[in-house]
């Protein structure tokens, strides 16, 4: 079990770099956090959860974001209007990664279903 922790790390290095690069680490981290209360979200919590992570100017892009989002494989549609997260732990790993940068008081909790090994 421990040896593939370094390969699951590498692996969601890799994807935590991609999006931000790509610009969707912001609202990835929002997205990760909205799931940290529920494993289910509505497409209307989910839009919400990204709308906060935008500039206002930003928000008429909030459909092509969620799109982009999912075909990141970051979350997942259930049937129409439900969402989970694709990876669970990789959004997880996005907290963890953020908390040394966001601090500690924005974090309350290590997110549950990241489970460093």
């Amino acid at each position: 079990r421990h040896e593939v922790a370094p390969q699951r790390d590498r692996y969601y290095g890799h994807r935590y770099d991609e999006l931000k690069r790509t610009g969707l680490l912001s609202p990835a981290e929002a997205v990760a956090r909205a799931f940290q209360a529920v494993p289910i979200l509505s497409d209307e919590k989910l839009e919400k959860a990204i709308a906060g992570a935008l500039p206002r100017d930003g928000r008429e892009r909030l459909l092509e974001i969620e799109e982009r989002l999912h075909r990141s494989g970051l979350i997942w549609e259930e049937p129409l209007g439900r969402w989970q997260l694709g990876i669970p732990t990789l959004g997880g790993y996005i907290l963890e990664r953020l908390r040394p940068i966001r601090g500690a008081a924005r974090t309350e909790e290590p997110a549950a279903f990241y489970r460093p090994w």
